[in-house]
C-alpha cells in the first residue's frame, strides 16, 4: 500500500499496533526498518512473538487506555483486524492517540469496521466469543483531521466477510 504512495519501510521506525504473535512483524523487518516495533494486550503472544521475531521491541499494553512508551516516534503505524474487537469509545482513543504518536511525514494504515448489520454497540452476551465492533468513517475523518493527518486513501477489500463494511485507511502526517 505504501509503495503505491512512493514510499518503503527502508530505515522508517515501524509499529504493529496489535501485533500478537509477530506474524506481520517478521514480514516488516525483511523490508528494511531501522527499529520494528510491536504492541499488544496479551503477555502469552508477546511470548511468542519475541521467539518469532527477536530484534523487535515489544510492550505489554497491561493499561488499555494507554499506549507504551515506544524506542522511537513511528513514522509507519499498522494495525490490521485488530481495533474492531475494541468498544467504540476505545476504538477512538486509540486511533487518535496512534495518530498524534506519528512522526511527521509519517504514514498510518489502520483497518476499521464502519459497518456491521444490527450492530448493538455493546459487548457480547456470549462468554468467549470474540467482540466486533466499528466505528463510522465520518468518526475516523474527524479524529485524523484532529490530529493532523491527511487521507491519502482506503483500501476497500473484504477483510472481514459477513457483510461487515470495513476498510483500511491511509493516513499521513
Amino acid at each position: 500500500m505504501l509503495q503505491s504512495f512512493g514510499t518503503t519501510l527502508r530505515g522508517k521506525a515501524v509499529l504493529d499496533f496489535g501485533c500478537g504473535v509477530g506474524r506481520m512483524l517478521k514480514g516488516l523487518q525483511r523490508l528494511g526498518p531501522r527499529v520494528v516495533m510491536g504492541c499488544d494486550v496479551s503477555d502469552t503472544h508477546l511470548a511468542i512473538a519475541r521467539r518469532v521475531v527477536p530484534a523487535a521491541h515489544l510492550h505489554l499494553m497491561d493499561k488499555p487506555e494507554a499506549l507504551p512508551t515506544l524506542e522511537a516516534a513511528p513514522d509507519v503505524i499498522y494495525s490490521f483486524l485488530v481495533l474492531q474487537h475494541n468498544r467504540p469509545p476505545l476504538i477512538r482513543h486509540y486511533v487518535a492517540q496512534l495518530l498524534a504518536l506519528l512522526a511527521p511525514g509519517g504514514y498510518a494504515v489502520l483497518h476499521i469496521p464502519f459497518e456491521i448489520p444490527n450492530y448493538q454497540p455493546q459487548p457480547n452476551a456470549n462468554p468467549g466469543e470474540i467482540e466486533m465492533h466499528c466505528l463510522p468513517k465520518a468518526e475516523v475523518y474527524a479524529l485524523a483531521e484532529a490530529a493532523g493527518c491527511k487521507l491519502l486513501g482506503e483500501d476497500p477489500t473484504d477483510r472481514c466477510g459477513g457483510g461487515v463494511g470495513n476498510t483500511t485507511y491511509i493516513f499521513a502526517r
